[in-house]
């Protein structure tokens, strides 16, 4: 299992397939991922990171302000007073095997994934004092990714390049509040016996509740402008982009041969997956898998 941030992720195929799975090499899902749909965790103690195919059953997202009631003597309405605004993410997401080998490297990185709730201690296992606490970058796709206060929000040309790449260092901070993970042993999907009284899962459901922390102040200001105008997806109206005038052109975007941030980010894929051919406007139109 790569574990590695910088490196980006890992799935690799094997040749022993899960009764009752296609098991087919290439599997199908790999090139779903080589599009760029993964889902990452970035861990800050450890500056590991474990990656997933982006399989989402549910993606929610929950901005939520919070405010101070006053009631006065004689008034209808009470005074309001804003306090904060909280954002909380819940996602639900589907982990499946082609093969064994692929089970077990999907209990492997659910396993890792669990580590990251845990805290470092200055003496484990004594765990006498917490010296960092278990910060998690969460990164889906460009949905939720970290946002650079002085990046402004781009047209739909610009829009892949910006936020792109599966570098998941580039997610956004947060505290993960809790996993369920559910091993679907009573699910029509079943489970492999690989020994006796050993089992692996065809299908493993993970549900989380993920709240962000904020890096930059977020507001307007007195000119009437946002603080940071690419949160939190990094979008803009085509009103707002006439206004600040248009970066570039869809027909200007950079193709996976190309050299930038998100060619590199392409570069990764490939390395891992196979080879893949973007059109003029970052689209996937052609994949070859690695042999």
């Amino acid at each position: 299992m790569t574990t590695n941030a910088v490196t980006g992720p890992t799935f690799e195929t094997t040749a022993d397939p899960v009764p009752g799975s296609a098991g087919a090499q290439p599997d199908s899902s790999d090139q779903y991922a080589m599009a760029g749909k993964v889902i990452s965790f970035y861990h800050l103690p450890s500056e590991r990171a474990v990656y997933f195919k982006a399989f989402i059953t549910n993606f929610n997202e929950t901005f939520s302000s919070d405010w101070a009631q006053e009631s006065v003597y004689g008034r209808a309405d009470p005074i309001y007073m804003f306090k904060q605004t909280k954002r909380n993410v819940n996602l639900a997401f589907k982990i499946p095997a082609a093969s064994t080998t692929e089970a077990y490297e999907n209990l492997a990185r659910v396993q890792a994934l669990a580590q990251f709730l845990y805290p470092t201690y200055d003496a484990p296992p004594e765990a006498q004092t917490i010296t960092q606490s278990p910060l998690v970058r969460l990164k889906i796709m460009n949905l939720l990714s970290k946002n650079n206060p002085d990046q402004q929000a781009t047209n739909l040309g610009t829009y892949p390049v910006q936020t792109g790449g599966l570098e998941a260092a580039n997610g956004v901070l947060g505290v993960i509040e809790s996993i369920a993970i559910d091993h679907s042993l009573a699910a029509t999907d079943g489970i492999v016996e690989v020994a006796t009284g050993v089992i692996l899962s065809k299908v493993i459901e993970i549900n989380l509740n993920f709240s962000v922390i904020h890096e930059h102040p977020l507001g307007w200001t007195a000119s009437k402008q946002f603080s940071t105008p690419s949160f939190p997806y990094g979008a803009a109206t085509q009103a707002a982009v006439a206004t600040a005038g248009s970066p570039q052109s869809a027909a200007s975007v950079p193709t996976a041969g190309a050299s930038n941030a998100d060619a590199q980010a392409a570069t990764v894929v490939k390395n891992v997956y196979g080879t893949a051919t973007f059109d003029d406007e970052g689209k996937q139109i052609d994949y070859v898998p690695e042999t």
